[in-house]
């Protein structure tokens, strides 16, 4: 592999962000929202054929035999905010919700050993924290005031050591193992006043706690002449313990008080279901400066507790060039389409798929190296949010990161 294998080998995770006002993050409805760590993010994701560093730990362990020494890589994003709106929501207005996350999301480590090359890392795959607070005068001939508050939290952590090995002189393979958690919670107040003064009232609480396994399987077959590479990856969560907390309140115009009788956790173990995931990328490098590569991944179909999903293909295509020893650029685009069906009736989830844009840059001195760079993802859809609205409605959403970051190999 020649200068431009070593010297990629170097690449930072982001340590800090920035992120612009009117970005969105991850959500449940999609699987390519966070792309971890910062030189697959400024490829746009496509790096299961070259994964020679320590974020290779989450993409590909395999291609960590690869990398040029050992290396630590820590990547975070410092701040994020996210919107998202629905038109037609109801009978006269629109929606919007907005988030903001404070979230670390990759820590790697990689080590050289007799017995193969050893690793460890933490990344967190999706963080959310949205919301919505908004009052709205006269939705309705008999409603006067209509407040909703609205609070949703999504985040999804792994956690785990990776070990890969050397089969042949053109072969790698590699399996990280990671322990994975998932906390999902959604809070939802809403207040009706009516025009003859009475109210109705209603607060749900929803909450859903999960953990499990990830085994993570790569291969990478690169051969001597090092002008191409291709990889292969598989995946699936095993959950061992899954919750649902579910609490739901109303008062009525009435004054009737209801409670829903689920106050206390539940366990669904036989219906929350995870999907299998499989990729495969190929590396081309047409110079010791140039390096291109791509990405497909297969999401299977799943259904659990709260619906069906559907299977999913994603792309991306990334550069890689360095235009001096001191310095490299890395380019991409990548899709991050939506696992929901087409929205075809009244609170089926909503539907959006999202297409993307990446870059960053790097800057080398001796055996560290700094990044910065942001990725870009939008795209509208449809959605029939509200049981009051009576069609399909418009939505648009923007996805956009913006990330800074330090490496260091020994």
């Amino acid at each position: 592999m020649g200068f431009l294998q070593e010297k990629a080998r170097l690449l930072v995770c982001a340590a800090a962000a920035l992120v612009f006002a009117g970005s969105a993050h991850a959500d449940e409805y999609h699987y390519n929202s966070t792309i971890i760590g910062e030189r697959p993010a400024g490829m746009a994701g496509a790096y299961t054929a070259v994964s020679d560093d320590a974020s290779g730990l989450f993409h590909n362990p395999a291609g960590t035999v690869y990398s040029f020494g050992s290396n630590l890589s820590v990547s975070a994003n410092a701040f994020s905010t996210s919107s998202k709106k629905y038109d037609n929501a109801g009978l006269n207005f629109s929606y919007e919700r907005k988030s903001e996350t404070l979230q670390p999301n990759f820590f790697g480590v990689v080590q050289h050993t007799p017995y193969g090359t050893i690793g460890f890392s933490y990344a967190v795959q999706d963080s959310l924290l949205e919301e919505q607070n908004q009052t709205f005068p006269n939705p309705t001939t008999a409603v006067s005031e209509w407040t909703l508050n609205y609070l949703k939290e999504y985040n999804v952590y792994n956690i785990g050591p990776s070990i890969a090995w050397n089969v042949s002189k053109d072969l790698k393979v590699g399996i990280t193992l990671y322990y994975y958690y998932k906390k999902y919670k959604i809070v939802n107040n809403s207040f009706q006043k009516y025009a003859d003064g009475t109210y109705n009232w209603a607060n749900t609480l929803l909450r859903e706690e999960d953990q499990g396994g990830r085994p993570l399987i790569g291969i990478l077959y690169s051969p001597e002449n090092g002008k191409y590479a291709i990889g292969l990856t598989a995946t699936k969560t095993f959950l061992f313990d899954s919750n649902i907390y579910h609490q739901s309140t109303q008062k009525t115009p009435s004054g009737t008080y209801t409670t829903n009788p689920n106050f206390n956790i539940q366990r669904y173990s036989n219906e929350t279901n995870t999907p299998y995931t499989a990729k495969f990328g190929v590396a081309y490098f047409p110079s010791n400066t140039t390096l291109i590569s791509g990405d497909l991944t297969y999401t299977s179909a799943v259904t659990d507790i709260w619906g069906d999903h559907q299977p999913v293909i994603n792309a991306a295509v990334g550069m890689e060039y360095y235009p001096s020893s001191s310095y490299a650029i890395r380019a991409g685009v990548f899709t991050d389409r939506s696992n929901t069906k087409a929205v075809s009736t009244v609170n089926d989830q909503e539907h959006i798929d999202l297409y993307g844009i990446s870059f960053s840059g790097s800057y080398f001195v001796k055996g560290s190296a700094v990044t910065m760079g942001f990725t870009d993802s939008f795209g509208s859809g449809q959605h029939w949010i509200n049981t009051q609205a009576t069609a399909v409605g418009n939505m648009t959403m923007n996805n956009l990161m913006v990330f800074l970051g330090t490496s260091y190999s020994y």
